[in-house]
């Protein structure tokens, strides 16, 4: 494969991840607002979703947080800011793992409706994790929202490879390429460090535990 062609195929990657419209959030929230936010988004009225989801998302709500971060990327029902679609998805990897049980519910000793939560948040951490790790490395990479930093966005990348993200190993090989072995060895580094201080994604994304 060309240098060229490798740049070609690297940009479309990023394009995809980038560009990719909101995802459909599988999210447990339970009160009678955040529902009609979630209805609201789906029928495209924004104006009465977007209110709501900056209150929840200002209270500490990582749900929120993710679904802000994706439409201010998108300029999906508001102007569309970089940094703002950052910061929020920022918040959400700090926020997420507040509200992930401890340890897997086990069956036997949970509610039936306790059960059915703790699966979806679960659900949507192995959802969530990935997917903002890889946008977090394509903005370090574009220099879009975020300052222009190829070692960065090869730690996001390494994370979001770790979590299972399908295009993430490419493009981590990819910026890779402009890097020397130091460049490469910080990166590792950073990945490692992030890790380290939110060892909690490791137990559960990673984990054997099954939503089945």
């Amino acid at each position: 494969m060309t240098t060229k062609t490798a740049r070609l195929i690297c940009a479309a990657l990023c394009t995809a991840i980038f560009a990719a419209p909101a995802l459909a959030y599988d999210i447990p929230e339970a009160t009678l607002d955040f529902r009609r936010a979630q209805t609201a988004i789906s029928e495209g009225n924004y104006g009465k979703a977007i209110p709501i989801l900056r209150e929840f998302a200002n209270g500490g709500n990582a749900s929120s947080q993710w679904i802000l971060g994706d439409l201010y990327k998108n300029g999906t029902g508001v102007v569309k800011d970089l940094e703002l679609a950052a910061m929020w998805y920022q918040k959400a990897l700090s926020e997420a793992p507040a509200k992930i049980p401890a340890n897997p519910p086990e069956p036997e000793t949970t509610e039936k409706d306790d059960w059915a939560v703790a699966l979806l948040r679960l659900r949507k951490l192995r959802t969530m994790c990935p997917a903002i790790t890889a946008t977090l490395g394509a903005m370090h990479l574009q220099g879009q929202g975020l300052a222009k930093d190829p070692v960065e966005a090869y730690k996001w990348f390494e994370l979001a490879r770790s979590y299972g993200h399908p295009k993430a190993f490419f493009l981590k090989e990819f910026v890779a390429q402009s890097l020397d072995e130091d460049e490469i060895a910080e990166g590792e580094d950073r990945a490692e460090v992030w890790q380290k201080e939110h060892a909690k994604y490791d137990d559960l994304v990673l984990s054997d535990f099954s939503l089945n």
